[in-house]
């Protein structure tokens, strides 16, 4: 007992997402009715399909089944011969099973993607933002970057200016963007950009950013400057009205403690030439020099000084606005079917304010993203749509203090766990402590 069996394409070809056809051809030769089971060894096994999977036989009868080679279009399945193997297996026999060996070609497919990571950026002088080459086909990519805007009024340099690309990775080139003109003062200017990415001759695809030059002179400048202008007038006023006349006083009292030992040292001296005159008169028995001595007159003196020290201060400065960024990431990642909320809280006394929201989601992952202030939706976006969504306000979220930015992932990707990410830029400014008027 036992069977036959033939292929009817040995070696079939068929490119990633389509199909390939094969016939087995089972041939009976036991000497009971038995039953065959087909089925596809090999890599191939995974992506194939036996139509039907079991032929019933009589002896000496010959039936047929259909095997469907689908190998999926994914990076991971590269082009090139693949080998595999149609086994028969009697039910009644096994020792009369056999196997059938063929070989299928996989045809090749592209598929590159390019994006800039931020698709907006700001700068004053030059700005870098990273592009993320993704090759999702099955063969390697010779790929090259090349920048261009429309209005000619800006620089580029790429970072590697080629890059080779294997299937299924992503490789990174980093451009860096210089305005040709500056400018002191005034509102952002917006600069569009493209970059084209070729590879091996094919249409190159485009991704395209935005350059926001800002002013050369910071925004909290001025009013710095007025605000040290204040301070310094102030002190100046202190200085006239109470330190100058202290430091007077305490120098006229030192003076006068240094010269009152003087001072006694210059009395005594003048009493003993007193006493001596007189004492020589009398010897002398002249009652005129007596007399003489006896009206002599006596001297004082006494002087004093006053000394300043300078004093000196420095302005401070205040800081009105300050930019900032941060970033709320998935970390650890959320796994399939849970919920991660990630946040920031804004600290007492300050205010922080949200001009750009940036989702990004380097992992192709699944699921919904939403960005909160306690439980309110501020945005909801899917992770299937996009790999890197941007978006730019005039005026800004306000978040007070003690207010928290929430950063919400749904995870709804059965192949794995969910890190997405979002950046957030603004200002944050602190807030003055209030005045309290006094007491009538």
């Amino acid at each position: 007992m036992g069977a036959l069996a033939s292929l009817s394409n040995a070696v079939p070809t068929v490119e990633p997402g389509g199909e390939a056809q094969i016939v087995v051809t089972v041939r009976n030769t036991g000497a009971v009715v038995d039953q065959f089971a087909v089925e596809v060894l090999g890599d191939a096994a995974a992506w194939s399909v036996v139509e039907p999977a079991v032929l019933s036989l009589f002896p000496g009868n010959e039936g047929t089944a259909t095997v469907l080679l689908r190998p999926p279009r994914v990076a991971s399945m590269l082009a090139g011969s693949v080998p595999f193997a149609v086994r028969v297996r009697s039910k009644e026999d096994p020792q009369g099973s056999v196997a059938e060996e063929g070989i299928i070609e996989i045809g090749h497919f592209d598929d590159l993607a390019a994006e800039l990571v931020p698709r907006t950026t700001r700068g004053r002088r030059k700005a870098v933002v990273d592009l993320a080459i993704d090759n999702r086909g099955n063969v390697p990519l010779n790929a090259t970057v090349q920048v261009v805007d429309p209005d000619a009024a800006l620089r580029f340099e790429a970072r590697p200016p080629a890059v080779v690309a294997e299937p299924g990775t992503a490789t990174f080139s980093k451009v860096e963007v210089r305005p040709r003109a500056r400018f002191l003062r005034g509102s952002p200017r917006t600069h569009p950009f493209k970059v084209l990415v070729t590879s091996d001759g094919r249409e190159p695809v485009v991704a395209d950013g935005v350059m926001l030059q800002e002013q050369l002179v910071p925004r909290w400048v001025p009013k710095a400057l007025l605000g040290a202008v204040a301070l310094l007038a102030l002190f100046a006023l202190a200085w006239m009205t109470l330190l100058k006349p202290s430091i007077k006083s305490a120098a006229k009292e030192a003076a006068a403690e240094e010269i009152q030992p003087v001072a006694a040292s210059v009395e005594a001296a003048q009493e003993q030439a007193e006493t001596a005159k007189q004492e020589a008169a009398a010897a002398r028995g002249d009652a005129a020099a007596a007399k003489e001595a006896t009206g002599a007159g006596d001297g004082s003196g006494q002087g004093d000084g006053t000394g300043e020290d300078p004093a000196d201060g420095s302005p401070g400065t205040t800081a009105f606005g300050d930019p900032i960024d941060f970033r709320l990431a998935a970390d650890p990642p959320v796994a399939n079917g849970k919920t991660g909320t990630f946040s920031r809280t804004v600290e007492e006394g300050k205010v922080l304010t949200i001009t750009d929201v940036i989702f990004q989601n380097a992992g192709a992952d699944a699921g919904i993203l939403r960005v909160k202030r306690g439980s309110k939706i501020l945005y909801e976006v899917g992770l299937n749509n996009f790999r890197d969504l941007d978006y730019h306000f005039v005026t800004g979220h306000r978040f007070v203090a003690g207010e928290a930015v929430t950063f919400e992932v749904v995870c709804q990707d059965p192949e794995g766990r969910c890190a997405p990410a979002v950046l957030l830029l603004g200002a944050e400014k602190t807030l003055a402590p209030p005045v309290t008027e006094p007491a009538p």
